[in-house]
């Protein structure tokens, strides 16, 4: 590992990181251990978790060990050769693992198996180790420890008796929402009458469940369940309704021609996904428990349940795992590990404020961004690289505004295990990604079980609340805070090279405490305040826009469909002649529609003359 992280990573190492990767691999070896006296009938040992801090090499240590394990089982005979199931976050984090574990092990010993790369189970078993994704991993069959054995427990060579997860598993809780605008949308689906006829009573069901919305909507003031101790339809009458909702969605997949809607590919796609999302949220408020939100004018029934998979005895790497409340539901045992980082040459700038939340960056969006454009230009020295933090909402301003040359944007939620930005010796995090105001209490009855109206009002309940929302913005930032140079280490000390970040923090208990954590995590760093005017009143930048990387940004970001010219001009603050400009860009095939196209993006026009739309179509 050594080598590793000084050869190839160029990193410095000292007895303390040795010490370190030393206690990784004991934890590694136990697992294994229990996995191989693992059967149905045992009772499930605690997760181990290892939450060293950032830029140790956790991912590339498990990685080696993968990668060792599966060489050294070639040594055995059939059905001794011990394998493994790495699982990362996202596809691409899959196949750079595969590749790493390939070429650290110099064979062909890790396979990948995702939505991009479909290989079935038997080819799986060719290979000693099996790297999928979070999705996987939370999806029906790995809800059951049968489930798991069936489809990853073994190989040719004989059994995957090590599993790690790497980072915080994505989609470990599971929720479904309603509010009175996605039932209206399904009950005012344009097909025939002869369609709603057939399917009476599903509509009739989604009816119901609207004039129930509008009930309880009428009544409810507050945050409040709905149902939580005794089940408003039976489990048979619920799995009724579920297939009639399953042969309404079906049948809608073979209608055409009665709407233009039903006729154009991506709009169609858009229509089915909207309604069974909003037919499965249904049948999960029945099944479960449904409480009642509101935030400003909006209101909703929310519903969830922990997909959390039954693996018997994985190892989770998360440098975050202290924030983490799935983790904390399992009960999941923190592995005592050495503190090897020093923080002391980076510095981090705090300016507590309000308004940070994506409503108030998207309103203010273009003057707030045009403003940190300034600031990273007043305060940038040759050399300097940034990186800068944004909602995925305001990215692609953010792009259009900051100099090219020196500033990488990211957005939040994107930022878990990316090396992208290390080379960044500054960074902006700008504004934050809060959860809505019901999440913790939604969060709280899927891990827990659903809580009564008094319980929600007790003093407990408003400290669970506190301390989840205090977790997921902490889990965020400090993510955030281990992706620029702070992460790379210089000296047998663990140092790293000086890192200036400026951050934006609510100014109330939760932005101080999540400021605890921060000082918790990065130890021996210097925090100061930030002397910032978030809005920059009266300023004018003096930056030159760039509406060609703020489109191709905003799509980047985009979901694949169809989507106006118009609607994405807007959304990236282009006045009406960069407007026509851009669309005279992208009819003459100039450089953006290149940038484009590798996005699997494509321009067209419908129509003709004055009634003509242009779209960028994604793929």
């Amino acid at each position: 590992m050594e080598r590793l992280w000084t050869l190839k990573l160029g990193n410095v190492a000292g007895p303390a990181f040795r010490e370190l990767w030393t206690r990784m691999g004991e934890t590694f070896h136990l697992a294994i251990r229990q996995n191989m006296k693992a059967s149905a009938l045992s009772i499930a040992p605690a997760w181990q978790v290892l939450a060293p801090e950032m830029g140790v090499g956790k991912t590339q240590g498990a990685l080696l060990y993968m990668a060792m394990m599966a060489k050294a089982s070639r040594k055995s005979s059939p059905p001794l050769r011990i394998g493994g199931l790495f699982v990362a976050r996202t596809i691409q984090q899959c196949e750079d693992a595969a590749r790493t574990i390939n070429e650290l092990a110099g064979f062909e010993a890790a396979i990948t198996r995702h939505s991009s790369n479909v290989v079935t189970l038997q080819e799986c078993r060719r290979f000693p180790v099996i790297v999928i994704t979070h999705a996987a991993v939370t999806q029906s069959w790995a809800q059951s420890y049968s489930g798991i054995v069936d489809a990853y427990g073994s190989w040719e060579g004989g059994r995957r008796c090590l599993v790690i997860i790497d980072e915080a598993l994505a989609n470990a809780v599971e929720f479904h929402s309603i509010d009175e605008g996605s039932l209206h949308r399904v009950l005012g689906l344009r097909v025939s009458a002869e369609f709603k006829a057939k399917h009476q009573q599903a509509f009739d069901a989604v009816s119901s469940m609207l004039d129930f919305f509008k009930a309880v909507s009428s009544r409810v003031e507050e945050i409040s369940p709905i149902w939580s101790e005794q089940d408003p339809l039976s489990s048979g009458q619920i799995d009724e309704l579920e297939i009639l909702f399953r042969q309404l969605v079906s049948d809608l997949k073979s209608v055409s021609s009665y709407d233009p809607i039903w006729n154009d590919p991506d709009s169609k796609n858009a229509e089915l996904q909207h309604v069974w999302e909003t037919l499965s949220a249904i049948i999960q408020l029945y099944r479960h428990w449904a409480l009642f939100s509101i935030q400003g004018a909006h209101k909703a029934l929310t519903t969830g349940k922990e997909k959390v998979p039954r693996f018997f005895a994985p190892v989770v790497l998360n440098a975050t795992a202290n924030q983490d409340p799935v983790l904390d539901y399992r009960r999941a045992k923190l592995v005592s590990l050495p503190k090897v980082r020093s923080y002391r040459n980076l510095t981090i700038h705090i300016l507590r404020s309000n308004g940070l939340g994506k409503t108030a960056m998207r309103k203010a969006g273009e003057a707030r961004l045009r403003h940190l454009a300034q600031f990273v230009s007043e305060h940038t020295k040759p050399g300097d690289k940034w990186m800068v933090v944004t909602h995925l909402a305001t990215e692609a301003l953010a792009r259009k505004h900051l100099p090219e040359e020196i500033a990488l944007t990211g957005h939040w939620g994107s930022l878990d295990g990316l090396n992208d930005f290390r080379d960044c010796n500054k960074a902006v995090l700008f504004g934050l990604s809060f959860r809505d105001p019901a999440w913790p209490v939604s969060m709280y009855f899927a891990l827990r079980g659903a809580q009564t109206k008094e319980w929600l009002r007790s003093k407990e309940a408003k400290a669970i609340r506190h301390k989840l929302e205090v977790m997921s913005i902490a889990a965020q930032v400090i993510q955030a805070l281990g992706r620029p140079r702070s992460r790379k280490v210089i000296d047998e000390e663990g140092n790293c090279l000086p890192t200036d970040v400026f951050v934006t923090l609510p100014n109330t208990s939760v932005g101080r405490d999540v400021e605890s954590a921060i000082g918790e995590a990065f130890t021996g760093a210097v925090i100061r305040d930030w002397a910032y005017d978030l809005d920059g009143l009266g300023c004018q930048s003096k930056q030159k826009a760039s509406p060609s990387v703020a489109v191709v940004t905003a799509m980047k970001n985009k979901s694949p469909g169809r989507y106006l010219i118009s609607a994405i001009a807007k959304e990236v603050g282009l006045t009406s002649t960069e407007t026509a400009n851009l669309k005279d860009a992208l009819r003459k095939k100039r450089a953006i529609v290149d940038d484009l196209r590798r996005l699997g993006v494509s321009y067209s026009v419908e129509g003709s003359g004055r009634g003509a739309k242009s779209y960028l179509v994604k793929r």
